[in-house]
């Protein structure tokens, strides 16, 4: 998530970092209707960070947990 890093320091608010990464993204990719959101019909991975993104967007860079596919990992 090194982009919601650096489209944050150009003056991006974090939440609008955050979708720029996610659903903007899908829907660019003409997948919006199957990505890029946690919502029903939806493929969803989830990114555990110890942290808030929306005020301190760094922890996006270090996650402390992820699920794919409903299968949690640890990242090395």
């Amino acid at each position: 998530m090194v982009w919601c890093r650096f489209v944050h320091k150009a003056g991006m608010p974090a939440n609008e970092a955050i979708a720029s990464a996610t659903r903007n993204a899908a829907e660019v990719l003409g997948l919006g209707d199957v990505l890029g959101s946690l919502s029903p019909g939806h493929y969803g991975d989830i990114v555990i960070v110890d942290g808030d993104p929306l005020a301190d967007i760094t922890p996006l860079e270090r996650p402390v947990l992820t699920y794919k596919d409903a299968v949690a990992h640890v990242p090395l």
